[in-house]
């Protein structure tokens, strides 16, 4: 089975070695690049079957009834609902931020206190990307100290005006890192998701990390894609802010300044703030410490995806036993570049593996026999 261990990946490789530098590709992303088309072409093909998956396999984890469980199988109107949400976000700038960010001529293009979009995600990159420069990473205190006001009133405004190209070099750390908190705190729905943060606190309540890590893979795939991806990028800057010592931040002094802005529901009383934000500070600390591991699936998933796949595609007819043989021959480097040719190709790697494994041990179990 060298192929099914290879396709899933070794446990026994630390996180940190998926970290490559730039130019670099290593195995492991190949591997995730992988499954990541298979997931997409099962969530675009049948997003109610995935959704289904992956709540079925969460029920193992958490115990969700009622309006709880039937919140996380309607997936599908978080895009509404983060929509409904913009109406209330006066009263939830006023909780999180000081300033409401933007003219009346430039709401078209404004970020701040609006949805997320690919256009915000694009922009705030240009604040991640240059925190994430390994002396900005250093720098003691980052996202603990708050900069200067005046600094960070003209960024935001830039960023409000659409600007694709910023000169990073009259800001300090300190002011675009306050920036990039101002901004995940006025988003009208949390990063994390306003309808998940049941499951959130009984994943919190967990004394298992396996299963806590687990629970946490599961919740990340049912986010919105935008939110995916930026909570990824956060948590591996985050990660690195970690890893750097001269900076005296830990993951816990992080996941206090971020669990407010990027979990705690919006509706939220003032009042119950600091009981919500001490309840989730262990969990977003634990998801910042393992960052890699986060965004990878459980193994368990992926083999229910993948039966999924075969089974919708596989009807028994010659045709698709052919398909099958025909990739098979294929060469596994020229199949990742093809979404549909790899997904065929792992299944058919696994099936010979099966195929041959029981070809091997019947002559033993005959011989046993006689």
């Amino acid at each position: 089975m060298v192929w099914w261990n290879m396709i899933l990946g070794s446990k026994r490789k630390e996180p940190r070695q998926e970290v490559v530098k730039r130019g670099q590709r290593s195995s492991s992303s190949s591997v995730n690049s992988t499954f990541d088309g298979l997931v997409h072409h099962l969530r675009t093909t049948n997003c109610s079957k995935f959704t289904a998956l992956v709540n079925m396999h969460l029920s193992f984890l958490l115990d969700l009834a009622g309006p709880c469980l039937s919140e996380l199988i309607d997936d599908q109107t978080s895009a509404s609902g983060a929509a409904e949400q913009t109406d209330r976000t006066p009263a939830i700038v006023s909780v999180f931020s000081k300033k409401k960010h933007g003219k009346d001529g430039a709401k078209q293009s404004a970020i701040f206190g609006q949805s997320l979009g690919q256009c915000a995600i694009d922009r705030i990159s240009l604040i991640l990307d240059f925190l994430a420069q390994p002396e900005n990473v250093r720098q003691e205190g980052l996202f603990r100290k708050a900069g200067n006001m005046d600094r960070q009133r003209v960024l935001c405004d830039r960023l409000n005006g659409g600007q694709t190209h910023l000169v990073l070099d009259e800001f300090t750390v300190h002011d675009c890192a306050t920036v990039l908190k101002s901004f995940l705190g006025e988003m009208p729905e949390p990063l994390l998701v306003e309808k998940y943060c049941t499951a959130y606190r009984q994943v919190a309540e967990m004394q298992s990390d396996a299963k806590r890590l687990q629970a946490l893979q599961l919740l990340v795939l049912l986010l919105p894609a935008e939110h995916s991806t930026l909570l990824r990028r956060l948590l591996n800057l985050l990660h690195r802010v970690v890893d750097e010592a001269e900076n005296r931040m830990t993951a816990d002094n992080l996941a206090i300044l971020f669990v407010p802005h990027i979990i705690v529901s919006r509706k939220t009383p003032t009042s119950e703030l600091q009981k919500m934000c001490a309840c989730l500070t262990g969990l977003v600390s634990f998801m910042i410490s393992h960052a890699y591991e986060l965004f990878r699936f459980p193994e368990a998933l992926m083999h229910d995806v993948m039966l999924q796949y075969r089974c919708s595609h596989s009807d028994g007819s010659s045709s698709s036993e052919q398909e099958l043989s025909s990739v098979a021959s294929d060469s596994v480097s020229s199949c990742f570049y093809t979404t549909n040719a790899t997904l065929v190709c792992v299944l058919s790697y696994i099936k010979s593996a099966v195929i041959l494994s029981f070809s091997v041990s019947m002559p033993r179990q005959v011989s046993r026999r006689r």
